[in-house]
């Protein structure tokens, strides 16, 4: 049974399972409707849940409201901020010019005449894509960049790197960063136009959305247990907004290979880097288990 279970971000809850290959109880449905019910009930749950089995949808509904008001409730149109899942996209779309032949991983990144210091005639977009570049932070603590020009500047006035290429792993947003403005000088095109036309349109992802701004249709807005309204961090560009039905079309596109081959998937799953962390341009990878 697959299980990608996201949890509260940007404010609160949210769930999303995809479980194949499974028996299902014919009241698995009620059961899984009882659970989500009662989380929401006690306070555990706030978000929009679906279930698929085999291609197809079997469960979905929404649980809670949109912010901290209370006025507006959750609907599967919901468009929710996924954080750092967001990440996949720049990764594939990195695949994605890899299999036309237009970019190759072991390429220093001096190669896109970035502007950027000496280091980084070391730096590949390999090491970029499994976060072992060492390239300097453009987060320190609670400071970050506002927008795409404050992280040119940070990056571009250290000379230094952290620690050699390969020698070390740090999760980072300026790895992040450089694989979009790599992908923007390979295509001409905005990292944003890119995968647009490339990742969202062949999906039919038709309520997706970048940067989603406040007042966006069936956008939703962080808010704590206390019901407070978090403040909204400005940074970087390029974050991707979605609803269930389009992270699921997501999801389902990369393990029928539908963007990529399994080849290209396998190495932004696999860190060749590191033993001690599993981690590559799909976060954190843990092994099937049967249940």
């Amino acid at each position: 049974m697959k299980i990608h279970n996201f949890t509260k971000n940007i404010g609160f809850l949210f769930l999303f399972l995809i479980l194949s290959s499974f028996t299902f109880a014919q009241n698995v449905t009620k059961k899984i409707d009882s659970l989500m019910t009662k989380s929401y009930e006690r306070g555990l749950f706030n978000g929009n849940v679906l279930v698929a089995k085999k291609g197809k949808i079997i469960y979905q509904k929404s649980f809670g409201f949109s912010d901290e008001t209370k006025k507006t409730p959750l609907t599967k149109n919901s468009i929710l901020n996924f954080g750092s899942i967001a990440k996949e996209f720049n990764a594939v779309a990195i695949m994605i010019l890899v299999e036309r032949g237009q970019l190759n991983l072991d390429d220093p990144i001096s190669k896109y005449n970035l502007d950027l210091p000496k280091w980084s005639e070391k730096v590949t977009t390999r090491h970029l894509i499994n976060y072992s570049s060492g390239i300097p932070r453009i987060e320190n603590g609670l400071i970050v960049p506002k927008n795409d020009e404050e992280a040119w500047k940070i990056l571009k006035k250290t000379d230094t790197l952290l620690f050699e290429p390969e020698k070390d792993y740090r999760y980072d947003n300026g790895n992040v960063f450089l694989q979009r403005r790599i992908i923007e000088k390979i295509t001409g095109m905005t990292f944003q136009d890119f995968v647009t036309k490339n990742i969202i349109k062949p999906l039919k992802m038709t309520n997706s959305v970048f940067d989603a701004k406040a007042d966006y249709k069936n956008r939703t807005s962080c808010y704590d247990m206390d019901n407070k309204r978090c403040p909204e961090m400005e940074f970087i560009s390029g974050w991707l907004w979605m609803d269930t039905n389009d992270m699921y079309k997501w999801l389902d596109a990369m393990d029928h290979n539908r963007l990529i081959t399994r080849k290209s998937f396998e190495t932004l799953l696999n860190n060749p880097y590191t033993k001690d962390h599993q981690g590559g341009s799909f976060g954190d990878y843990f092994g099937e288990e049967e249940l």
